[in-house]
């Protein structure tokens, strides 16, 4: 048995809560870069891909209906919407989904701009003219009259090409 009384040992010292708080800094300054990177790099492989589903569901339409891209003949944004996700006949007049020979060709919502996260599609004359910050509230430039369409970001990629050239 000891004399001396046993001191019980209450939370940490000060020396361990410093330690403590410089590995886990040392932890953070080294996996945030990567997350921050593969994150940018996520957000491009994703708006490539849904840039290649976009064109390639404008294209399956307009072989569908003689050559008339979605919206053909409108400026407004709901056109290109519902031509998208109702069904239709050759000459585009919409019906719910399955009472039309054609269509739709996306289910629930055209994909979103994973820069923006807005479907939202704008209607424009000339799509390279389109500027980014025109209006951060849509996803996509789009032409009916040529078919193009392009993301509404001012991101750039990893070789410093504009998302909004691709």
């Amino acid at each position: 048995m000891s004399l001396v009384p046993s001191r019980r040992h209450h939370g940490f010292t000060l020396v361990e809560v410093l330690l403590l708080t410089a590995v886990l800094g040392l932890l953070a300054a080294g996996i945030l870069p990567q997350v921050t990177i593969r994150s940018s790099d996520d957000l491009e492989q994703n708006v490539r891909i849904r840039l290649r589903v976009l064109r390639q569901q404008i294209e399956l339409y307009a072989q569908e209906h003689n050559g008339r891209r979605p919206a053909h003949n409108s400026d407004r944004p709901e056109d290109f919407e519902d031509a998208m996700l109702y069904s239709s006949d050759v000459e585009g007049n919409l019906g719910t989904v399955g009472t039309k020979p054609f269509g739709p060709y996306f289910i629930h919502h055209v994909p979103a701009n994973p820069y923006t996260n807005s479907s939202r599609v704008k209607i424009v004359s000339d799509v390279d003219a389109a500027r980014s910050d025109d209006d951060p509230l849509y996803g996509w430039f789009y032409n009916p009259e040529s078919g193009r369409i392009k993301a509404n970001t001012t991101a750039t990629t990893e070789n410093g090409t504009p998302i909004d050239e691709l």
